[in-house]
């Protein structure tokens, strides 16, 4: 609330204020952080990382939004994944099957991040 307070007090000394905020879904607040995100947006650009839980999402539907997928992103993880697996796992034993079963898993709980 402090924080709030602060920030809507210093806010108008700038002439662009910008909110660069990652990982929302992993707090205990987010429902409240995008609600308090969305009193700032008429004055203030707010770029949001997130995985797009609803309580977080809601909030922004009908603002100047921009979604972006992270399909991209699990590609990414799974090509790092794969590289990694082979440089490590892969050189250890022959069985293919284990080390496509970790790359999985792997990339699996990676879920993005």
């Amino acid at each position: 609330e402090a924080a709030y307070r602060l920030l809507i007090d210093v806010i108008p000394c700038f002439g662009q204020v910008y909110f660069v905020i990652d990982g929302v879904d992993e707090s205990p607040f987010r429902a409240q952080i995008s609600q308090r995100l969305m009193l700032f947006s008429q004055h203030v650009s707010i770029l949001v990382f997130s995985r797009p839980e609803e309580d977080i999402r809601v909030p922004f539907e009908g603002s100047h939004s921009l979604r972006i997928s992270i399909d991209a992103v699990n590609d990414d993880i799974l090509m790092f994944v794969s590289s990694r697996v082979q440089e490590t796992i892969a050189k250890r034993t022959q069985n293919q099957q284990l080390v496509q079963q970790i790359q999985r898993e792997l990339s699996k709980k990676a879920d993005g991040m």
